[in-house]
């Protein structure tokens, strides 16, 4: 596998499975096996992902989603953090992050760098 592909790469990937059969393609300058960084996009694939397992009964929407992660505040429920009222500030608009994502795009921060990064903020709409 590759090296990170960051955000100035032209190109695409997917990965299409069904039971025990996968198919991979890719077009542009990427290989059917590169990481790519999805960035804002990771939250509708997170949303659907929550919404099937809703649908199955696996997870309840109104219930706290500290049962799942225990980073959420014990006051915001799953449908709070799916519809972006938990008022949890966006961590990305504190200065430095994004200059500190681009220097080095291949870091894998800890989810509780975030939550600290935010903590304090007010959060705001967009």
């Amino acid at each position: 596998m590759s090296d990170l592909i960051g955000p100035s790469v032209s190109g695409a990937a997917a990965c299409f499975a069904t039971g025990n059969e996968e198919a991979t393609a890719a077009a542009g300058d990427v290989e059917a096996d590169d990481v790519f960084t999805i960035a804002s996009v990771t939250k509708t694939f997170v949303a659907a992902a929550t919404l099937r397992l809703a649908a199955d009964g696996v997870i309840g929407l109104d219930e706290p989603a500290a049962r799942w992660c225990d980073l959420a505040p014990a006051d915001v429920t799953v449908r709070m953090l799916l519809d972006h009222t938990s008022r949890i500030p966006d961590y990305v608009a504190v200065p430095g992050v994004i200059e500190t994502h681009l220097r080095e795009p291949a870091r894998i921060w800890d989810p509780r760098e975030f939550v600290r990064l935010a903590t304090g903020r007010d959060a705001e709409w967009r």
